[in-house]
């Protein structure tokens, strides 16, 4: 399913319906996702180009389940900069659609913003939303 997913985004840089046509495709290969795919696509995050890393980050936003802000946060951990924006309003929108409670949604954009001030703070960690909210 990875490849596929990879496949999605790599031709779809370039493409104008990108927001309405492959998003909707990337969504959907990434409902299929295995724990591999999840693997494949961890590592592919921190060597792609920044345009594919920002279509990944509008699917995994717009997929919206635990691994996709799991990943979220993977992202804003681990990129050199260039795609915090992204990230934050990614985790924002996904959290705000969600069904998790407000005083849950409070820490999670409170913890999106702590990791984008000090990065260096938490490169090399991996996030568990419901592993952090249970806390």
């Amino acid at each position: 399913m990875f490849a596929e997913f990879d496949k999605i985004l790599r031709s779809s840089t370039q493409d104008v319906n990108w927001s309405e046509v492959g998003v909707f495709s990337a969504t959907q290969v990434l409902e299929r996702f295995e724990l591999s795919d999840w693997d494949s696509l961890r590592l592919n995050l921190l060597i792609t180009q920044k345009d594919w890393r920002v279509l990944c980050i509008e699917a995994l936003s717009a997929f919206g389940s635990p691994p996709a802000l799991d990943f979220l946060f993977f992202i804003l951990c681990h990129n050199n900069g260039d795609t915090v924006q992204e990230c934050l309003e990614a985790i924002g929108v996904t959290v705000r659609f969600s069904d998790i409670d407000q005083e849950k949604k409070a820490k999670i954009i409170k913890l999106s913003i702590d990791v984008a001030q000090e990065p260096g703070k938490y490169t090399g960690q991996d996030f568990s939303i419901s592993a952090y909210l249970s806390e």
